[in-house]
C-alpha cells in the first residue's frame, strides 16, 4: 500500500466531531457503573482473528478501547467522550506484518480537530488541524452507535461520519430491520452503513444492547461473540 495513502487514511479513521455531541435520539443511560470487556472471534477468507471491546464510564464521561488481530495485522484504538457522545480525544496504533508501524492522535478543543500521526519506519511525522462546524461520528465511537439507538422496525438513523479515504463526510446509516435471534440470544436485527461498507448486525434487545453477531458480505467476514466480562449479564450468552 502506498505510503501516503495508508497515513491519509489512518488520519482520517481517528478524526472526530464538532463540540457539540450527536443529535438528542442516542442514549448512554444503558451503561452500568461497572467495566465492560466484549471478546468476539472473527473468521474471514484470510482465517479467525479477535476483536474486543472495552469501556467504562467515569462520571460524565466514557472511555473506550478497541483491538482488533488478524494475521499480520494489529490495530489498536482508544477513545474519550462524553455521556452525549462528544468525542474529546483519540488515538490509534496499527502494526503491519511487525514492520509498519503508524500512531495518531487526535484531540478535539476550540472546535477545531488536531491530529498528529507517526510513521516509525520511516521517522516522519504528519500534524494538521481543521475546523469541524457539525457534529460527526469519530471512529472510537462507532461500536457504541448501535448500541446508543432507540431500534425500532423500520426506522432508519443517519449521521455524518468521515471517510478515511476521500477525507469527506460521508452518512453513516443505520436501518432496523426487525426482530431476530443470535446465539440463542433475542435481538433487533439492523444493516449498518458505513465508509467500510454494510455490516448486517444483531444487537441484544434487552439491555444494555450488546452487539452479538456481525456479517459483513463484502468481506466475508463474520464476528461473533465469545465471552462478556466484569458485568452481570441481562441476557446469557452461550
Amino acid at each position: 500500500m502506498n505510503f501516503r495513502l495508508m497515513l491519509f487514511a489512518l488520519i482520517a479513521c481517528c478524526a472526530s466531531s464538532a463540540a457539540a455531541g450527536l443529535p438528542d435520539e442516542p442514549s448512554m443511560s444503558w451503561m452500568s457503573a461497572k467495566p465492560e470487556v466484549l471478546t468476539y472471534r472473527t473468521t474471514e477468507p484470510r482465517g479467525e482473528g479477535r476483536y474486543q471491546l472495552s469501556f467504562f464510564k467515569m462520571d460524565s464521561l466514557v472511555e473506550i478501547h478497541i483491538i482488533v488481530t488478524s494475521q499480520g495485522f494489529m490495530k489498536s484504538v482508544s477513545g474519550l467522550m462524553t455521556l452525549t457522545m462528544r468525542p474529546l480525544q483519540s488515538s490509534s496504533l496499527i502494526v503491519i506484518n511487525n514492520q509498519i508501524i503508524m500512531k495518531t492522535r487526535c484531540s478535539y478543543a476550540g472546535g477545531k480537530m488536531r491530529i498528529a500521526t507517526e510513521m516509525i519506519p520511516y521517522g516522519t511525522t504528519a500534524a494538521d488541524s481543521c475546523d469541524i462546524t457539525s457534529p460527526i461520528v469519530d471512529f472510537s465511537q462507532v461500536p457504541m452507535v448501535p448500541r446508543a439507538l432507540p431500534l425500532e422496525k423500520g426506522r432508519v438513523f443517519t449521521f455524518a461520519s468521515l471517510n478515511p479515504t476521500t477525507n469527506a463526510l460521508v452518512p453513516l446509516t443505520v436501518t432496523c430491520i426487525g426482530p431476530d435471534s443470535a446465539l440463542g440470544i433475542k435481538c433487533t436485527k439492523i444493516s449498518m452503513k458505513t465508509f467500510e461498507g454494510i455490516s448486517v448486525c444483531w444487537v441484544e434487545t434487552a439491555s444494555p444492547h450488546r452487539v452479538i453477531r456481525i456479517e459483513q458480505p463484502e468481506s466475508h467476514r463474520l464476528t461473533e461473540l465469545m465471552g462478556v466480562e466484569a458485568t452481570t449479564p441481562t441476557s446469557e450468552v452461550r
